[in-house]
């Protein structure tokens, strides 16, 4: 039984050597010795996946952020150009030449910046039209409006006769940004004559 004791028994005190153990430092445990190489090559790996990870899932934000932020002044625009249309005095049908070109010419140069006096200051400068908003690359185009028949709205050219001459006088006009990042942005509207 005491054999057996002693058998169990552990040492705690480190500072002197068991029977038959040298105290040369190069003979300590293993687990003495610190971390092996594969242990760190393991910790390098995993710690760089991580990284890796992060810097992707920034590098998406940032570009989702600017597509968003590309749509919201794609539309930001679209809005000016409502309501610049919707101030210009109503462009009607030339009963000589039915050409839906000629009143697109007149929206389209509304909506331009420095063709038409837009804010009615006698002036035809960088502060009429549809002003850009800051820092956006794009063109902002107005298409070939669609007039009121008095059932639906039908193509510009296809009238017989000049729709928007008599009380109907509705046009549906349609604008569209382009940007080059590839965001495109599109809004119709209701143009009537007051």
């Amino acid at each position: 039984m005491s054999r057996r004791m002693t058998s169990r028994q552990t040492r705690t005190d480190r500072t002197q050597p068991a029977e038959g153990r040298s105290t040369d430092p190069r003979s300590e445990d293993r687990r003495d010795r610190g971390v092996s190489l594969v242990e760190i090559l393991v910790s390098i790996t995993l710690m760089s996946t991580v990284i890796v990870a992060v810097i992707v899932a920034v590098g998406a934000t940032a570009k989702v952020t600017a597509y968003e932020r590309d749509h919201a002044k794609a539309q930001q625009w679209l809005q000016a150009g409502i309501g610049i249309i919707e101030a210009v005095d109503f462009s009607s049908c030339d009963p000589a030449i039915i050409n839906g070109a000629n009143v697109q010419q007149d929206y389209q140069a509304a909506v331009d910046v420095g063709q038409t006096d837009t804010n009615g200051d006698g002036d035809v400068d960088g502060d009429d039209g549809a002003q850009r908003p800051w820092e956006y690359e794009g063109q902002l185009t107005v298409g070939v409006p669609e007039v009121w028949d008095g059932a639906q709205f039908v193509p510009f050219d296809s009238q017989s006769v000049c729709y928007d001459q008599s009380r109907l006088r509705q046009q549906r006009v349609r604008l569209v940004v382009d940007h080059p990042s590839g965001v495109v942005e599109s809004v119709e509207m209701i143009k009537v004559d007051r």
